[in-house]
């Protein structure tokens, strides 16, 4: 895997687990879900985003220090990588109508968005918003990028579900251009 496939591999799994908090808990004002996650870094960077939204600054004491993966990262590449989550995050919020209502129109006869499991709606909706919506990616690496990651943060079954609603998705979107 070459550098920037590793460090955005880690950017997204950052930015999905922000997601999956706010998503399971959307009362939990964003900053009490900030103290889950893997770097101190992220409070700097996020810090701002959550003051535009009206909530108070995070107690940086309260958070736990980087994990084992984010210390073998140097200074620039931990930055490259919360830029990066936060470009994702920033995006799946900004976008979340939209991303529930591509889900919904392509699974009505299957499933409520509501009803997934939540880590799998948030990596479906992390590679939407990569993929489809930005198009920062090509759609099959933010599908590719889905299925490990929901392999690896997901039930058993969750690779197999995410890569089969994504590809729905796609061929969907396709047949209507």
């Amino acid at each position: 895997m070459s550098r920037m496939a590793r460090l955005r591999h880690r950017a997204r799994e950052v930015a999905l687990q922000l997601i999956y908090m706010l998503d399971m808990r959307p009362e939990t004002p964003p900053q009490e879900a900030l103290a889950l996650l893997p770097a101190d870094e992220a409070l700097e960077l996020f810090s701002a985003e959550l003051a535009d939204e009206g909530a108070e600054s995070p107690d940086k004491k309260k958070f736990p220090s980087v994990s084992a993966f984010d210390l073998s990262l140097s200074e620039s590449e931990r930055d490259e990588v919360l830029a990066y989550a936060a470009e994702l995050f920033r995006g799946v919020r900004s976008n979340s109508v939209k991303i529930e209502d591509i889900i919904r129109v392509n699974m009505e006869s299957k499933w409520r968005p509501e009803r997934l499991v939540a880590i799998d709606k948030a990596v479906i909706s992390l590679a939407l918003y990569e993929g489809i919506i930005a198009q920062s990616v090509p759609v099959n690496v933010a599908i590719s990028e889905a299925v490990e990651i929901a392999k690896a943060f997901g039930t058993e079954e969750s690779g197999r579900f995410v890569n089969g609603v994504l590809g729905r998705i796609v061929r969907s979107d396709n047949e209507r251009e």
